[in-house]
C-alpha cells in the first residue's frame, strides 16, 4: 500500500502539517488517537510509527497546521466556484471520499464556523480537524483535483465577507453572554452538543468556538475543557437530560410512565428543577417558589419535593434550618 500514513506523514510534515490516523466508517469519521487537535509534526511522526498502515489520516485545522479549510458540502462541482467567488480562489482543492469538495487557505486566525452563510452548504474550518488526501473514504479516495502539497507554501489567506470579518465583539449576537453567565451557559451548551459529537476532543472544539463567538469575556481554554469534560461524562453515563435544541428538558421513559402517573406535581417539579438547575453542584428549593411561581400551597410543594427525594431524583446535600438564611441545598444525582 502506497497511500498510508507512514508514506504521507513525512510529505505533509515537510510542509509543516501534522497528521494523525483516522478511522472512517459509513457512520462516522473518528480519530484513532487522543489529543489529536494538539498534534504537532513531532507527534505525528510517532503516530506514523504506531499506525503505519492507516489508510485514512487527518490534520488539525488552525494554528497547528496553519491551514483553514473551506468545506464545500456538495457533490456538484459548481459549489467550488460559488465558494471561491465569496472566499477567494485557492491553488489547492480536493474531492473528499464521499464526493464533496474542500479548498485550503493560509490560516489567519479564523475560527470554526458551521454554515456561516446559511443559504450555502459551506463550513469554514479554522478549528477542529479535516481528513487529508489521499485518505481512503467509505466510497472512494480523497484526491487532489487542483494543485499538490507543494502549493501549501503559497496558499493565500481566505477572503472573509464583510459580515464575517468584523471585529469579534461586533459579530457577537445581541444576547451575548455576560461575565456572570458564562460558566452556566457554556456548560448547558456543552450538554446540548455532547449528543452530536464523536468524542471529548470534538466537544471541546465546538464549545470553545461558541465561547469565543458569544462571550463578552471568553472563558479560558482550561475552563472550557473542564466544562466539556463534565458534560461528556454526563453523556457517557446516560445522565444528560438537556435536549439538543437548548429549549427542552429531557426525561426518561421510566420517569414519564411511573412518576407522571403517580404524582404529576412531582413530575412537574422535576422538569422545572432540571430546567433551571441541571448540572449545578448544588441548589436551593425555596418554598417561596411554590406560591410565586407555581401557585401551589406549601404542603403541595413539600409533598412533590419529598417524593423526588424518596425516588432519588434529587439528593439533599445540606439540611438547613440552623438559623436565618440557612436553607437546605440539593443536587441532581
Amino acid at each position: 500500500m502506497t497511500d498510508t500514513l507512514a508514506v504521507w506523514q513525512p510529505r505533509y510534515a515537510e510542509r509543516g502539517v501534522p497528521l494523525f490516523p483516522v478511522k472512517i466508517t459509513a457512520e462516522q469519521k473518528r480519530p484513532c488517537v487522543r489529543g489529536y487537535l494538539y498534534t504537532d509534526v513531532a507527534r505525528s511522526a510517532q503516530f506514523a510509527l504506531a499506525f503505519p498502515d492507516a489508510e485514512a489520516f487527518g490534520f488539525p485545522c488552525g494554528s497547528r497546521s496553519r491551514l483553514t479549510v473551506l468545506d464545500l458540502d456538495s457533490k456538484d462541482p459548481a459549489i467550488i466556484g460559488e465558494g471561491e467567488g465569496i472566499f477567494g480562489e485557492s491553488p489547492l482543492v480536493w474531492r473528499t471520499g464521499s464526493g464533496n469538495f474542500a479548498a485550503a487557505y493560509r490560516h489567519r486566525g479564523e475560527q470554526r464556523r458551521i454554515r456561516p452563510i446559511p443559504s450555502l452548504p459551506i463550513d469554514l474550518l479554522g478549528g477542529g480537524y479535516c481528513v487529508a488526501p489521499p485518505s481512503m473514504g467509505t466510497v472512494g479516495r480523497y484526491e487532489f483535483i487542483r494543485g499538490s502539497l507543494a502549493d501549501i507554501d503559497r496558499l493565500p489567506a481566505i477572503r472573509l465577507p464583510e459580515q464575517l470579518r468584523r471585529p469579534q465583539e461586533a459579530r457577537r449576537p445581541r444576547d451575548a453572554v455576560s461575565h456572570g453567565r458564562r460558566n452556566d451557559t457554556m456548560f448547558r451548551y456543552a450538554l446540548q452538543q455532547a449528543r452530536h459529537v464523536d468524542d471529548l476532543e470534538a466537544l471541546i472544539d465546538v464549545v470553545q468556538t461558541r465561547n469565543q463567538e458569544s462571550c463578552v469575556d471568553p472563558l479560558s481554554i482550561e475552563e472550557i475543557s473542564r466544562l466539556a469534560a463534565s458534560a461528556w461524562r454526563y453523556q457517557q453515563q446516560g445522565r444528560n437530560f438537556i435536549a439538543g435544541g437548548g429549549n427542552l428538558v429531557v426525561n426518561t421513559f421510566e420517569e414519564v410512565d411511573t412518576l407522571a402517573a403517580v404524582d404529576p406535581d412531582a413530575f412537574a417539579l422535576l422538569c422545572i428543577l432540571r430546567r433551571y438547575h441541571y448540572g449545578h453542584d448544588r441548589f436551593a428549593i425555596a418554598k417561596i417558589m411554590a406560591k410565586n411561581s407555581l401557585g401551589w400551597t406549601g404542603r403541595r410543594f413539600s409533598s412533590a419535593r419529598d417524593l423526588l427525594l424518596d425516588r432519588g431524583l434529587i439528593v439533599c446535600v445540606h439540611k438547613g434550618g440552623r438559623g436565618v438564611g440557612d436553607v437546605s441545598l440539593y443536587r441532581m444525582p
